[in-house]
């Protein structure tokens, strides 16, 4: 399955290959996110530049998927807030 997502970045030409890496783990994530919601593997991230308008694709690789994994359990772990300090209203 790929996936198209758009993007609404004010840029006013398509990111080269130097500037791609800007876009990876968030590519990754996308493709991690799609995958977990839909039972299903992803193939590729489409990232469609609408102000452009062009588009970049990043295959979903086991690599990328590996990446956003550590993205994201990295940023959990340094996020301000702890389970201990989700207050609940029951």
């Amino acid at each position: 399955m790929s996936s198209l997502i758009t993007k609404t970045d004010a840029i006013e030409e398509v990111p080269s290959d130097s500037k791609k890496d800007k876009y990876l783990i968030q590519a990754g994530i996308y493709a991690l996110a799609i995958s977990r919601i839909t039972g299903r593997p992803v193939k590729d991230i489409i990232l469609l530049f609408l102000k452009v308008p062009k588009e970049l694709t990043f295959k979903a690789s086991g690599d990328l998927i590996s990446l956003a994994k550590r993205a994201t359990e990295k940023a959990f772990s340094e996020a301000w807030f702890t389970e201990a300090t989700v207050y609940r209203t029951n």
